[in-house]
């Protein structure tokens, strides 16, 4: 169970290899920060370090870019 008002970290990531597309995400009746986006594994060391935790943009659905 999450606490009221708790802070949630969610990866998504696109594991398509060879082929696919984009695939849209969203969370019905809730909007997001998109913190941060790249291309490859994540690397829960290094990835967050470039996180954008001054001004993220406000998001209700984002694209997960195949092998993203």
């Amino acid at each position: 169970m999450v606490e009221y008002n708790s802070t949630v970290e969610i990866v998504l990531q696109g594991t398509n290899l060879l082929s696919g597309t984009d695939h849209a995400m969203h969370l019905h009746g809730y909007n997001f920060y998109m913190v941060g986006w790249g291309f490859g594994n994540f690397d829960k060391e290094k990835d967050p370090l470039g996180y954008n935790l001054v001004d993220p943009p406000l998001q209700t659905t984002i694209a997960v870019p195949k092998n993203g």
